[in-house]
């Protein structure tokens, strides 16, 4: 009757741990089955953030191309706008160098080459009387700072590609459709005269106690 009680014991102890057994492995295949899951959710948003990237490249390369295009135009319309507008000044600017500054020779869109270097200039006057001064002048349909470094560069370059005007006096001009009062304070400052439009003519606008630099004094 012992053994008997106890054989039953085992059987039960046995029973239990086969059942703990199966409950442990239907919980590992439902883990299984949720880790396969997770594992498709992850290869398709890899595939839809591959498609997104494909599609970003494809859509990116078309932005590229179009801003290109757009820019393309956009600089042939300045340059276009930049010749009319010089084209338009030059009379005018011819005008106010000879009443202005008494000069006596007037050259438009100059061309230098010294070596394998150049520059370009707007307008080119030059006084040859009792006090020799020669002038260049910038003509910007939109004055900015960048215009300005580079009108101040030209200046500081000045005598290299033109040796022939090296005892004159040299003074910078910058004429300006658009600008602001900042970049006209500014011009003024590093001691070039300031010339804008005024009734459909170019015409000075500098303070009474204004001082040009002579450009022609910098080492």
């Amino acid at each position: 009757m012992k053994t008997s009680n106890s054989a039953d014991q085992v059987w039960e102890l046995l029973s239990e741990v086969v059942k703990q057994f199966k409950e442990t492995d239907l919980k590992f295949k439902e883990t299984d089955l949720k880790f396969k899951e997770t594992d498709l959710k992850f290869k398709e948003t890899d595939r839809l953030f591959k498609e997104y990237r494909e599609q970003k490249r494809i859509d990116d390369k078309k932005t590229d191309k179009r801003l290109r295009q757009l820019g393309s135009q956009i600089g042939g319309l300045s340059r276009k706008f930049g010749a009319y507008t010089e084209h338009l000044a030059f009379p005018s600017i011819k005008r106010m160098l000879r009443d202005k500054f008494d000069v006596d020779v007037i050259y438009q869109n100059v061309e230098a080459k010294k070596g394998g270097d150049q520059m370009e200039l707007d307008v080119i006057g030059y006084v040859n009387k009792r006090i020799n001064k020669v002038y260049v002048i910038e003509i910007k349909s939109k004055l900015n700072v960048s215009e300005l470094k580079s009108t101040l560069k030209n200046l500081k370059r000045f005598p290299k590609f033109f040796p022939e005007h090296k005892d004159k006096e040299l003074y910078g001009i910058i004429t300006a459709l658009d600008y602001t009062p900042q970049i006209r304070q500014k011009t003024l400052d590093a001691g070039l005269y300031f010339s804008v439009v005024q009734d459909e003519l170019f015409e000075m606008d500098i303070p009474d106690n204004f001082v040009p630099k002579r450009f022609d004094t910098e080492q």
